[in-house]
């Protein structure tokens, strides 16, 4: 499947996010100053998927995180990207070099910074204010909430199995934008990154399907694909600030 058909580019996915989710939030920052909940701990696999609403048992995969968390540690690590797709928007564009590069991060929810160039010495490493660090799309959000309204949640019978767990429907509304969402009344170690989009849910969120306002022929599918709650000890060993 060839994203381009049906509209698609990699700036319009990325303005899709930052219109229906993290425009909402600039909105609010200066009333939401809540210390965050710890985050438990464990490990997130969390993919980023493209669907066209023609073929909806088509998703190509976009874009992949890795989120190893440790209380209001959060550190992202092994993103994998679908090149192919990048590449070809980047040419649609008119861009001659293709360069796809995303380095881990540490976010510390608490100090609200994020932490990159980890290979760096110490004294090298450069602190960034969360809200402004385009890379990350979920944690930002935690900074100054979205305002999401007529939450549905009439649904009462599982009939969806994401990351293993039995899960939910639900809709919402944001800025005049419906989507969808599904949620597991499971209780995990840690929790999902999706929370952040809906302020307060009492459920973890395991998958939320955005429609792009660019384009009324697709959306954007975020989907939890698996929850760990063991952290290697090499890995952990970089959970610090």
């Amino acid at each position: 499947m060839n994203l381009l058909k049906i509209g698609i580019s990699n700036f319009f996915i990325i303005r899709t996010i930052s219109t229906i989710f993290l425009f909402a939030t600039i909105k609010l920052e200066a009333v939401s100053q809540s210390q965050f909940k710890d985050q438990g701990k464990g490990k997130i696999i969390l993919k980023w998927y493209l669907t066209p609403l023609d073929n909806p048992e088509v998703n190509e995969l976009y874009l992949q995180y890795v989120y190893y968390i440790k209380s209001n540690l959060v550190l992202q690590k092994d993103t994998i990207y679908n090149e192919n797709i990048i590449k070809d928007n980047l040419i649609n564009q008119g861009e001659l070099k293709v360069k796809v590069t995303n380095p881990d991060y540490i976010i510390n929810l608490t100090k609200k910074l994020v932490r990159s160039d980890l290979k760096e010495a110490p004294n090298k490493m450069k602190d960034v204010a969360l809200l402004n660090f385009g890379p990350e799309l979920f944690y930002k959000a935690l900074i100054s909430p979205p305002v999401v309204t007529q939450i549905d949640t009439t649904s009462h019978i599982p009939t969806y199995t994401i990351a293993g767990l039995e899960c939910f429907k639900g809709s919402a509304n944001l800025m005049n934008s419906n989507f969808e969402f599904f949620y597991t009344k499971s209780r995990t170690n840690v929790l999902s990154p999706l929370n952040s989009f809906i302020p307060n849910f009492p459920f973890q969120i395991l998958r939320i399907k955005i429609p792009l306002d660019n384009n009324p022929n697709a959306i954007s599918d975020f989907i939890v694909e698996s929850i760990c709650e063991e952290i290697p000890k090499d890995i952990e060993d970089l959970i610090t600030w």
